[in-house]
């Protein structure tokens, strides 16, 4: 996690309007690739995903940008009742 962040760092610093969805999603590829989470299990790797939130002015990267985990299953119908 913490090469994930050293590389995000710089980007996410920047307004967020100028962030572009497809470079995070690369930055999260390469940390992945330079840590040990390239041996995890493929379809751990699979469910993590990087979103852009609704952008507002004055918004840097940090206010908008996402780190998720996809569950399926039981688990993902209480996080579900739960939000609502």
């Amino acid at each position: 996690m913490e090469k994930y962040i050293f590389l995000f760092r710089q980007h996410l610093a920047k307004k967020a309007d100028t962030l572009f969805l497809h470079n995070l999603t690369g930055i999260l590829e390469t940390a992945i690739r330079a840590t040990t989470a390239q041996f995890d299990d493929a379809d751990i790797l699979a469910r993590l995903d990087v979103r852009l939130l609704e952008v507002s002015p004055g918004d840097t990267g940090w206010d908008v940008f996402s780190l998720d985990y996809h569950v399926d299953g039981p688990i993902r119908t209480v996080r579900i009742c739960f939000m609502t």
